[in-house]
């Protein structure tokens, strides 16, 4: 794998990158998925969009924003063709991961951060000590079950994501499993068609599964967002085995470089945007139950962007792989762990003030929004500089 970014780029910080495997496009795709949620949420909050937008028709790149949870659909994706690779490659019996060392470096990436949230969260919403057991069962990522866990607003709301990586996590290093023997690779089939054919009854509502609760803890678990890290693995797939032959054949044709893979890319976006106005119209929650195949679509979409971005020779890659994007892209767990309850402070910090809600002036709304995103990028800054960086020092040491 060729690294096409230059020493100077601020995600190859040494001890945080191997400059042999990084691909700026990817963590610019991980910016542009931390500013789609952010995005949502402060217009959802200054009530620029939401319920306001349910039942009417928005423009295609509207829809992104208005449907902002497909942010997470792009961290689902970009995870799994990351996360993949290793595991894909032990089909060669000389490349093996060491599971111990891939849980070490998992725990490394995510808990620091996510264990100081729960603690803080904790600490800012008990009034007595039985409160301080709410936060016990999100220390063992059971938000995916029914009952389990206390949801404290506003910040809990995106931890479910957590439990659905998590899920992940725990299941990925069977994909190197089923690759080393034809034994394998028939059990890891035939595991694949029946959850196929449980989607399918999910998806239908049956076989029990057209309870309200069951089918959005469901939904929201790693078995109703499986076909996005699916869709993860089949372009990591993809680009490990063909990925320089694609990229060299589209580089030869003289109408992709000039233009014509940008068109492609355009055309995926746009027609993926005319799918999530249909969920805009319907509203999340009623899509989710009507029909949540719409996630399965997103899967695809997000992975042929993905693919396009890496193989293609776009003019728009400058753009796409900018440094702000990259940036935004390095501090995005941060941001998405902190956005929202750092909206809620800062709107009633504003209106302890006595400032007036934005109301009805779209100007106003529109710079509140990208106000408070904005101080979700300063804010993540720091927390990542002081919780996240000296744990990814530490997980750098851990090899693969």
């Amino acid at each position: 794998m060729k690294n096409r970014e230059s020493p100077q780029s601020p995600a190859l910080e040494v001890g945080l990158r191997d400059p042999r495997r990084y691909l700026p496009e990817m963590e610019a795709l991980r910016g542009i998925a931390i500013l789609l949620v952010a995005l949502f949420h402060a217009a959802a909050i200054l009530s620029l969009i939401g319920d306001r937008l349910t039942g009417k028709l928005v423009s295609p790149l509207t829809a992104y924003v208005a449907a902002g949870h497909t942010g997470v659909g792009l961290f689902f994706v970009l995870s799994a063709f990351l996360l993949s690779q290793p595991f894909l490659a032990e089909r060669d019996p000389a490349a093996r991961v060491r599971r111990t060392h891939f849980y070490q470096r998992r725990a490394l990436r995510i808990l620091p951060l996510y264990y100081a949230w729960v603690v803080l969260t904790v600490a800012v919403t008990s009034y007595g000590p039985s409160d301080w057991l709410r936060g016990i069962p999100y220390l063992f990522f059971l938000q995916s079950i029914h009952g389990m866990t206390e949801a404290i607003w506003p910040y809990t709301a995106v931890w479910w994501s957590l439990a659905t990586e998590f899920q992940f996590y725990l299941l990925l290093p069977l994909l190197g499993w089923s690759l080393r023997s034809v034994r394998g690779r028939w059990l890891g089939g035939i595991g694949l068609i029946l959850y196929a054919l449980a989607y399918v009854a999910f998806l239908n509502g049956h076989a029990g599964f057209g309870r309200k609760d069951m089918r959005m803890h469901l939904g929201f678990s790693l078995f109703g967002q499986g076909p996005i890290f699916l869709a993860g693995i089949g372009a990591a797939w993809i680009h490990t085995r063909y990925g320089a032959a694609v990229r060299d054949a589209c580089a030869r044709r003289a109408w992709l470089r000039n233009g014509g893979a940008d068109v492609v890319l355009l055309g995926v976006v746009l027609l993926f945007g005319m799918m999530l106005q249909r969920v805009v119209f319907a509203g999340f929650w009623t899509a989710e139950q009507i029909f949540p195949s719409w996630h399965v679509v997103e899967g695809v979409a997000w992975a042929a962007v993905v693919l396009i971005v890496l193989l293609l020779p776009l003019r728009l890659r400058p753009l796409i792989a900018s440094r702000p994007l990259q940036l935004v892209g390095v501090v995005s767990y941060s941001m998405y762990l902190c956005h929202l309850p750092l909206f809620e402070w800062l709107i009633r910090f504003w209106t302890s003030l006595g400032g007036s809600p934005p109301g009805d002036s779209l100007g106003f709304q529109v710079i509140a929004v990208a106000g408070l995103v904005l101080v979700a990028i300063g804010v993540s800054a720091v927390t990542y500089a002081v919780i996240e960086r000296p744990f990814l020092m530490r997980k750098a040491q851990v090899s693969d």
